[in-house]
């Protein structure tokens, strides 16, 4: 373990601006969200590193609070009062994120395979959207922490504009 989150010396850097890339709406957004996820990453990999596997609620809290201290601070350990719609998608009523997300927690400690597991995280933490603001940069990083953790590269997912 101690090897592999070692040599990651570019790790936060790279791992920093793609993430930042991929949501920023303009310049000012990019060096927000590369300043928070810069200082976001040395954290995940210091939970690694002391054998913290992602696998509890509370960890999404302290991801939001340094990937968007803006909006944490509007919540503060609550996930978001307000209906989203993220396109054409209606994201679950507020007051079923908490069950949601618990339950997600608890499946998520249930499945073996760790690919599976990453993926079902993203998945179920897009379609859920607890937060505000943040979810996507906060479930890529849990998602990087899962796969990370269990000695996997980091990966990058990407939304793909489809040509209708």
């Amino acid at each position: 373990m101690d090897t592999f989150t070692d040599s990651t010396n570019n790790l936060t850097e790279l791992l920093s601006i793609k993430n930042a890339q991929m949501e920023a709406q303009n310049e000012v957004e990019l060096k927000t969200n590369h300043k928070n996820l810069y200082k976001t990453i040395p954290y995940v990999l210091s939970e690694i590193k002391i054998d913290i596997p992602f696998n509890k609620e509370i960890q999404l809290f302290q991801l939001l609070r340094l990937l968007s201290p803006e909006s944490y601070l509007l919540h503060l350990n609550r996930y978001r009062d307000t209906l989203v719609m993220v396109g054409h998608y209606i994201c679950p009523e507020f007051e079923k994120i908490q069950a949601l997300v618990s339950q997600l927690i608890y499946n998520l400690n249930h499945i073996p395979h760790l690919i599976i597991k990453a993926i079902y995280l993203h998945h179920q933490l897009i379609r859920i959207h607890p937060f505000e603001d943040g979810n996507g940069r906060a479930t890529r990083i849990a998602e990087n922490w899962i796969l990370m953790y269990n000695l996997y590269a980091p990966t990058y997912i990407k939304n793909k504009k489809r040509n209708m």
